[in-house]
């Protein structure tokens, strides 16, 4: 089938098997704005590439996921994911402060982040020493709780739900009795109640690999009942949000609208929070062919980059994806979009 647009949007078209068994056609609109104002964003006239491949820091299995591939066939509501570095406002450097982000009307997550610290020997016991003064945090999952450790006869074993990140460690590792790194991004709570051998919650703001728990439980069961009954189809308990790369924590329960503001605090040095209001946006597609056919499609991607300490540099990229059914009755797809309005800022 093909694309077109007289918009900015880098697009794509593909078949998928739906959750029902049936074959649809997915479309996928991407566009980015790079900010304007203290929350606005304008639209940049060169559509954005559609990304095909995730990309990883270092090697898959135990490095951060950089960029999602943009092929997911569709999403239970809507992800939020942020690329940044946690900055304290004034640029002093001080032992921790919270993260927080505010989706107006959808979320709020909290978090802490902190600078380095280490679990070391105490006595028969092990202590948590004081975090050093730091400016600045990046928000990667190489700092949260996780990572791998040597388990029996040195094998290595990995926390399914960060194997990017620090302070795991197994039972064969604390009998070594060396100083190990403790996560500086976390729940306060945890930190203050931590224990060596105690796990933490996972916490972060870019996207989770499809292979980390909780992401790679929404696939479904592969087994041989799948393979005589259903390939290719997905699996009956297959869900759409497998396709959330966001972490629960910042996926909203319905798809956005557009208009939304979103207010990120603890990433700046100079403001005390950092706003983006997403732009008031329809999108939709006209299908012609055999038959003709008018689907609207649903903002179910955001992602901030806000990663520079230029306000300027800062970018927002937006996805809307949607379906249509019986695809072989199309032979072309023309993508459109109506700017409803900008609305003030709160």
């Amino acid at each position: 089938m093909k694309v077109t647009s007289s918009f900015p949007f880098g697009h794509l078209c593909f078949r998928h098997w739906h959750t029902d068994g049936s074959e649809v056609g997915v479309i996928v609109a991407k566009a980015q704005f790079q900010r304007s104002g203290p929350d606005t964003f304008r639209g940049l006239s060169k559509p954005p590439n559609i990304v095909l491949d995730d990309t990883f820091a270092g090697d898959p299995g135990t490095s951060p996921l950089q960029q999602e591939q943009d092929l997911a066939p569709g999403k239970i509501g809507a992800d939020i994911q942020i690329l940044g570095v946690a900055r304290k406002s004034g640029g002093q450097a001080v032992t921790d402060w919270p993260v927080q982000i505010d989706v107006e009307r959808r979320l709020n997550y909290a978090f802490q982040v902190r600078g380095p610290s280490f679990w070391e020997p105490n006595g028969t016991g092990w202590a948590l020493s004081a975090p050093e003064p730091v400016t600045a945090v990046p928000l990667t999952y190489s700092l949260a709780y996780g990572g791998t450790s040597l388990g029996k006869e040195n094998e290595l074993v990995a926390t399914s739900e960060n194997p990017a990140g620090i302070g795991f460690v197994t039972p064969e590792r604390l009998q070594r009795r060396d100083p190990f790194p403790a996560p500086q991004i976390g729940d306060l709570a945890e930190f203050i109640s931590a224990r060596p051998d105690k796990p933490m919650t996972v916490h972060g703001t870019a996207p989770i690999a499809k292979a980390w728990l909780p992401r790679r439980a929404h696939a479904g069961t592969f087994d041989d009942a799948w393979k005589q009954e259903r390939h290719p189809r997905m699996p009956h308990d297959y869900s759409l949000r497998f396709w959330n790369a966001a972490p629960a924590a910042l996926q909203c329960a319905e798809a956005l609208d557009g208009d939304e503001l979103i207010t990120v605090s603890g990433v700046s040095f100079t403001d005390s929070k950092v706003v983006a209001r997403l732009p008031s946006l329809q999108v939709w597609v006209d299908f012609s062919g055999d038959a003709r056919a008018t689907v609207g499609l649903v903002l179910d991607t955001v992602q901030l980059d806000l990663r520079s300490e230029a306000p300027g540099d800062h970018l927002m990229t937006l996805i809307w994806r949607g379906h249509v059914a019986e695809p072989d009755r199309f032979d072309a797809a023309e993508i459109f979009a109506e700017r409803v309005q900008f609305a003030e800022s709160a």
